[in-house]
């Protein structure tokens, strides 16, 4: 049985579910509240391993804390976390480790991200596995876009992507009603 842990700092609630290895299965934040981080966590293990929320917070748990709310705060984490990819189909583990190239203040495009895994016609499939994503934040999917440069959509709704992107330096501007990065802030892999 995999084991979770919920925390709050500054309003947002944080989940992590470790194994018995203590790698991460899967992690997510909520702006909403402590359930809605660990049933939107759990649902994305990709295993379907049922998951047990623990009261206690050991000390490692507390790093991996500390870890997410720094990305979230647009800062660059001091420590290396380990996820698990263990479980997933070989084309989610190829975008996964694309997408944790993608260094801060910059964004990427899905065609982009297909292309740099050898599957160029693959950009539909990689933007819908981004948002089935296990790891938010530690694979940073905010900072994949639409190819138009359109902020596209998030789990947690554009006007938190815009924010985590904005904090992390990318310059967004807004054309009608959508919100749109600056191209100067593309990467290409």
């Amino acid at each position: 049985m995999l084991k979770a842990y919920c925390n709050q700092t500054d309003n947002v609630w944080y989940c992590v579910v470790l194994n018995d290895k203590g790698e991460v299965e899967a992690c997510q934040f909520s702006l909403k509240s402590r359930e809605d981080a660990f049933k939107t966590a759990t649902k994305n293990i990709p295993k379907k391993q049922e998951a047990q929320l623990s009261k206690a917070i050991p000390d490692n748990v507390k790093s991996l804390f500390r870890v997410l709310v720094d990305i979230f705060k647009g800062k660059t984490p001091r420590e290396e976390v380990k996820i698990s990819l263990e479980g997933l189909p070989q084309f989610s583990r190829e975008v996964l480790k694309m997408t944790i190239k993608i260094p801060k203040g910059f964004v990427s495009t899905y065609g982009i991200i297909a292309k740099a895994i050898g599957k160029p016609k693959a950009s539909r499939a990689v933007g819908n596995f981004m948002a089935k994503n296990p790891f938010p934040l530690l694979v940073p999917c905010h900072r994949v876009v639409k190819s138009n440069l359109s902020l596209g959509n998030y789990r947690n709704g554009v006007t938190v992507k815009k924010m985590l992107l904005e904090k992390e330096g990318v310059k967004i501007y807004k054309k009608g009603k959508e919100y749109f990065v600056d191209k100067s802030h593309i990467y290409n892999f």
